[in-house]
């Protein structure tokens, strides 16, 4: 029983509670109270308080006391000239910036060119101009990269005129410099050969590319001891008393090609683009299947199947393996194929209405064509699965593809051994490499049609490796110009090599010249390789009896 009544044990439990509370505000007011006493006891005595320095001798304790202070860079500015010879910023001109950034480490780097260089010489270079974005790459990760335009320079074409552009900017440069030309990528070697008596006494010449550093602006150039060897047997090093200074990279240097290479070379372009000298691992396997095995058509208007969009839907089914089609568009397809497909697959064929994307990062969509680019990225990013074009015929099974995060082919027609090609690819959802690939839509440029499907994808694979398996056999193209040539009047093997046989851009002029054969599927009687073709999709699937 409580001997009290409940209304003062109410009173009471309020009390205490009030009685903690002001203790615990109690201790931390004299808790701060010490704390700022001995902050005032510490810096009011004039002794503790560091006396005046001047700024070497405060640079000096700093550094003392903080080790990740860098030691001041060997030369202050590095300029780069930008030979007029090499018509795109390539590569090897990204890696040649980077060298320096990580084995020099100056305050500033300049790249200099005169007004004609980077220009594209005609619309057939279309792919070199839109693969080779380096120099933006460079401007856009090198904070201290500042790119010069020299107006007065007529070209930098020749050994001499090389000599002059030098000269020119030493004429001009008034701290510790040094003086390259593009082509030439530095070597981890550099930076002790900066901080070498060497370097400090005057400037190097390595003949025809003018490695030139300094601590002092030069007057002359000095021909120093520079060799000129070989580096792994096929690239060109420039060494100073047997120290590698510098490399020269081939101009066909790509990400791509020193992924996995053990030569000197690409350990350097790995070190740089990469920042590991170790191979980078191909994408990895996985044990069970991670796509599923849906395979995506995208058709934006009115559709009427012809018979080779028949043979393509037949050849991923019964070929292929997979276990549905999913054809996506505003309209549903129509016509006697799509019926017969319709007839013979049932529920493993179907139509999912998506209305086309008319903006990409609020930059409008022009063209039909770059809008199927993005809805396939789009929809293959959210479901995952196998995409392919309807002029694309698939030849052999692709369950394999299955077990990787994302495969994609390359386009055998663009004239560069780096672009891919999108009319044929796999994609888990969600994955890395579309996700990344929707990123770079940042940067859409209507007038060029190949760089979503083929440059862009490029970019992306270079920066992410191990994202996607890269099939070099995954389709063979051919133009729709040779298609009559290539598959209606010749006969040939070579398609059995391959995963699919894709007819690029089949207009419909080219349909309708050849409307009479397959319109009577006496196609399938020709003894050329399209017969050949046809006759090995339907001979084991369930319109063989067409044959």
């Amino acid at each position: 029983m409580s001997l009290l009544p409940c209304s003062q044990l109410s009173v009471l439990r309020t009390s205490w509670k009030r009685a903690i509370s002001g203790v615990v505000l109690l201790l931390v007011a004299l808790t701060l109270m010490s704390g700022v006493l001995h902050s005032h006891l510490q810096y009011s005595n004039t002794s503790a308080l560091p006396a005046h320095r001047d700024s070497r001798r405060l640079d000096h304790d700093l550094r003392a006391n903080a080790p990740l202070i860098r030691d001041e860079p060997s030369v202050s500015h590095v300029h780069v000239i930008w030979n007029n010879n090499d018509q795109w910023f390539q590569f090897r001109h990204l890696l040649s910036l980077l060298s320096i950034a990580k084995y020099v480490s100056p305050f500033r780097l300049f790249i200099h060119y005169s007004k004609s260089a980077g220009a594209p010489a005609s619309a057939t270079d279309d792919y070199q101009a839109t693969y080779h974005t380096w120099l933006n790459e460079a401007i856009s990760t090198i904070h201290i990269l500042n790119h010069v335009v020299e107006d007065h320079w007529d070209g930098i074409y020749t050994t001499e005129q090389m000599a002059a552009a030098a000269v020119d900017i030493m004429n001009r440069e008034k701290s510790p410099f040094m003086v390259i030309t593009s082509s030439l990528v530095l070597h981890p070697g550099v930076s002790r050969f900066l901080r070498s008596n060497e370097a400090v006494r005057s400037c190097v010449h390595v003949p025809g590319r003018f490695l030139i550093a300094s601590h002092v602006p030069c007057q002359k150039v000095v021909n120093e001891n520079a060799t000129v060897t070989l580096l792994d047997n096929s690239t060109l090093a420039y060494s100073i008393d047997d120290l590698i200074i510098a490399t020269e990279m081939s101009s066909w240097t790509s990400p791509r090609a020193s992924l996995q290479s053990p030569l000197e070379h690409a350990k350097i372009v790995r070190d740089l683009y990469y920042d590991s000298r170790e191979a980078i691992p191909p994408p990895e396997r996985h044990a069970e299947t991670v796509i599923p095995a849906i395979a995506h058509y995208i058709w934006f208007g009115q559709l009427n199947v012809t018979f080779f969009g028949m043979l393509s839907v037949v050849s991923v089914l019964d070929i292929g393996g997979m276990d549905a089609v999913v054809v996506h568009g505003d309209n549903e397809p129509v016509g006697k194929y799509w019926e017969m497909l319709q007839k013979t697959y049932g529920a493993r064929l179907s139509f999912h209405r998506y209305v086309a994307p008319d903006s990409v990062w609020s930059k409008t969509i022009g063209h039909v064509f770059h809008k199927s680019d993005i809805a396939r990225v789009e929809l293959l990013r959210r479901y995952g699965g196998f995409y392919l074009d309807w002029d694309v015929i698939v030849l052999k099974n692709v369950q394999e593809f299955l077990h990787y995060d994302a495969v994609i082919g390359v386009d055998m027609l663009a004239g560069i051994v780096e672009a891919l090609q999108t009319s044929v690819m796999f994609s888990k959802p969600e994955g890395t490499f579309l996700t990344e690939l929707i990123h770079t839509y940042r940067d859409y440029n209507g007038s060029r049609w190949n760089y979503l499907c083929c440059i862009l994808p490029a970019k992306v694979s270079e920066k992410h490796p191990r994202s996607i398996l890269i099939e070099p056999q995954l389709a063979y193209q051919v133009y729709a110009e040779s298609f009559g040539a290539e598959l209606l009047s010749s006969r040939a093997t070579h398609w059995q090599q391959y995963y699919s046989y894709h007819v690029i851009d089949p207009k419909p002029d080219t349909e309708a010249a050849y409307d009479g054969v397959f319109g009577d599927l006496s196609v399938t009687k020709l003894q050329t390789t399209f017969g050949d073709i046809v006759r090995h999709v339907l001979s084991t699937s369930a319109l063989r009896s067409l044959l």
